[in-house]
C-alpha cells in the first residue's frame, strides 16, 4: 500500500506545482518624470470674474456709441436724399411724358381715398 501513497503523493505535488504559476515577469520600465515644482514659477492670481467698468471706461463707450450714431444719422440723410433726387427726376420724366395728370386725375374722380380699394359687390342676378 505504500506504493499506491506515493504515487498519490507525486501526483499531488505534480498538480499543485502546475497551479500555481510562476509570477509574471515584469518588463522594466522608464520611470515618469516628476514634476520640479519648485522650480516652476506660480501662476499669477485670476482677476475677478465680474468686474464692474470705471467710469471713464463708461464715457469712453458712450463717446464711441454717439460717435457710431452720428455717422448712421449722415449715412441716413445721404440716402433719403439721393432718393428724393431720384423720385424728382422720375416725377418730372412723367410729367412730361403726361403721367402724372392722368393719375391726378383719376384720383381726383374716384370717391375712395387711393389706399382703400372699391369694395367687391356681387354681381345682380337676373
Amino acid at each position: 500500500m505504500k506504493l499506491p501513497t506515493a504515487v498519490v503523493a507525486v501526483v499531488l505535488l505534480a498538480v499543485a506545482g502546475y497551479t500555481q504559476a510562476p509570477p509574471p515577469t515584469l518588463l522594466p520600465t522608464s520611470p515618469l518624470p516628476v514634476p520640479d515644482l519648485v522650480s516652476e514659477p506660480p501662476l499669477p492670481p485670476r482677476a475677478p470674474l465680474a468686474q464692474e467698468p470705471t467710469v471713464d471706461q463708461m464715457l469712453d463707450a458712450l463717446e464711441k456709441l454717439r460717435a457710431q450714431k452720428a455717422e448712421l444719422e449722415k449715412k441716413e440723410r445721404e440716402t433719403v436724399e439721393a432718393i428724393g433726387k431720384k423720385v424728382e427726376k422720375q416725377t418730372e420724366r412723367m410729367r412730361k411724358l403726361g403721367i402724372g395728370e392722368a393719375m391726378r386725375t383719376a384720383e381726383a374722380k374716384s370717391p375712395l381715398p387711393p389706399s382703400i380699394p372699391p369694395p367687391l359687390l356681387p354681381s345682380p342676378r337676373d
